[in-house]
């Protein structure tokens, strides 16, 4: 597979370059995307190089660079992950766009069906992929997860997965399993990861988390009881926690420090 431009962009373009999981960033006053005229101004050997749209009020490009590539003069590398936090959401979302285009790309060299080499489909809808040898189309998968406020008595439960670090807590996640409606995945992980039962499950809203494919459906719930069993796998530790004595917890534009802010604006905190 090798994923290339439709054509050249108009004017300067915007680019989203990764090294391994890496964005290159331009620093200075603000962190931004570089913007340049042509790729080879980087200086960079590029490959699954992508539209992306508009970024801005210009055209927009991911591509893929060496795993070991230095970065080009006043340039860096950097994750993308807390990248909003750095340099706003409008950046943040548009390199979580291109990290999943180019997972994707990466993932999608070769047919499911019979194993042929595949390319992009221009004359298809954006993001599908065609076998040169059966002519199979494949598209994106997106990865459902489901993540819960669950409040008791005026109180969050927050926890501390094993893979974050000790005293960070946050709201629960998890991926929803075949055959599972949304609220049924909210009631296995919570019952699952931290022993409760829950009811009165409402929809938040939703947001796209391309780490590397997921999209995250929100909810609050009630739990009727707050009796907490730690399954001790994934959740290290969770506690009830009110306004006046939150920890350390998610910040920035992500749907759990939404779930999280909801809470405290609810309960005057």
């Amino acid at each position: 597979m090798s994923a290339r431009l439709s054509g050249p962009a108009d004017g300067p373009a915007y680019w989203f370059i990764f090294s391994g999981p890496k964005l290159l960033l331009r620093g200075g006053p603000t962190i931004e995307a570089p913007l340049v005229a042509t790729p080879e101004a980087l200086g960079l050997a590029l490959e699954q190089i992508m539209a992306l749209g508009q970024f801005l009020g210009r055209p927009a490009f991911c591509a893929q660079a060496a795993a070991d590539a230095p970065a080009p003069e006043g340039m860096f590398w950097r994750i993308v992950l807390g990248l909003d936090q750095k340099a706003g959401p409008e950046l943040f979302w548009k390199a979580g766009e291109a990290l999943y285009a180019q997972h994707w790309l990466r993932r999608s060299r070769h047919c499911g069906l019979c194993g042929g080499p595949t390319s992009l489909a221009p004359d298809e809808e954006p993001l599908v992929m065609r076998c040169q040898h059966c002519g199979g189309l494949h598209y994106p998968r997106l990865s459902p997860a489901v993540i819960v406020a669950i409040e008791h008595e005026g109180r969050i439960l927050l926890a501390n997965n094993r893979r974050h670090p000790p005293q960070w807590f946050s709201v629960l996640a998890g991926f929803v399993a075949p055959g599972e409606s949304l609220e049924h995945a909210v009631q296995r992980e919570v019952a699952e990861e931290v022993g409760l039962a829950v009811a009165d499950i409402e929809y938040f809203g939703s947001q796209p988390w391309p780490f590397p494919d997921s999209l995250m459906v929100a909810f609050r719930c009630r739990a009727l009881d707050d009796q907490i069993r730690v399954d001790g796998k994934e959740i290290g530790e969770a506690r009830w926690f009110a306004p006046p004595h939150m920890p350390s917890r998610p910040h920035g534009v992500t749907i759990a420090a939404r779930l999280i802010d909801d809470y405290l604006a609810r309960h005057g905190g």
